[in-house]
């Protein structure tokens, strides 16, 4: 109980305010940036200037704050390798060990106000679903597992493919989900839901230092990273609604299997959101 006051405690910090109200949607910053605020994760995240020889469609996405549908995966994933290389300032996305935009998150809004243990357990099949569709789509075989502790749910997902490089027991995707809290102010813009009389949303709070809702890759060989990670979430979302989010950090996550993505997104319902602005 003590550690549900306290989470439900910094909710109502970081959201409700001094009577300020939800916050309101930052219509010259990036609709990444603004959910990251949110979400309460912003810290030390801004955005960086778009180069002017970025591809064509991630500047066609400018209007709609940079957000880009996946709905081909494999060309925004191109997309992501050519922006790596175009020469961006990176010290937008320079941070430090310590901050919260520094590790890999999930947060989401669930439109609905229910029991807080139904909500976790809703959110945790979700993710089952749309993680067992990604990786049969992907060639993989999975098997499930759900721990529930006094305060979240872990879910584990074996991916197996022997000529893929995940033989049994060497491939694990995690997810640790933890009880939300129902947040009457959520800004509209990621909890749409909400009616005249503010039914609000359960929140999955990626705040808290050490317990927030996260994703993580788990190899046994860990000189091996058989799985192209960007690749696989990506697919994840797609098969997710979009009030669920995947915050990717800088340099937490395989791009092709070699190479990390060294740009902050976040992803949603199969849209790749980027922290980019308009060049001045």
């Amino acid at each position: 109980m003590r550690g549900l006051s306290i989470y439900l405690s910094l909710i109502s910090l970081l959201l409700t305010g001094c009577a300020s109200g939800p916050i309101a949607y930052n219509v010259v910053e990036s609709k990444a940036l603004n959910i990251v605020t949110a979400a309460g994760i912003r810290g030390e995240l801004s955005d960086s200037a778009l180069p002017v020889n970025a591809p064509s469609s991630i500047r066609d996405s400018a209007d709609f704050g940079f957000t880009h549908a996946a709905a081909g995966h494999s060309n925004a994933l191109a997309e992501l390798s050519e922006l790596q290389s175009v020469g961006f300032d990176f010290n937008a996305w320079r941070l430090t060990p310590k901050e919260v935009a520094s590790r890999n998150s999930l947060f989401a809004w669930m439109p609905s106000a229910i029991d807080e243990k139904s909500a976790s357990l809703s959110l945790v099949e979700l993710l089952q679903a749309a993680t067992t569709q990604a990786a049969n789509k992907l060639g993989y075989q999975t098997s499930a597992s759900i721990v529930a502790e006094p305060n979240f749910q872990v879910l584990s997902i074996e991916i197996t493919n022997d000529w893929k490089g995940c033989p049994p027991g060497n491939c694990v995707f995690l997810f640790r989900v933890y009880t939300p809290g129902l947040v009457i102010t959520a800004p509209d813009f990621v909890c749409p839901s909400k009616t005249a009389s503010k039914t609000g949303c359960a929140f999955f709070n990626p705040t808290p230092k050490d317990e927030y809702s996260n994703y993580a890759f788990s190899y046994q060989d860990k000189n091996l990273t058989p799985l192209d990670e960007v690749e696989f979430l990506s697919m994840v979302s797609q098969n997710l609604p979009n009030w669920i989010y995947f915050y990717l950090a800088p340099n937490q996550n395989f791009l092709n299997k070699k190479r990390l993505l060294s740009m902050p997104i976040v992803l949603n319902g199969g849209n790749i959101n980027y922290f980019l602005k308009q060049s001045e």
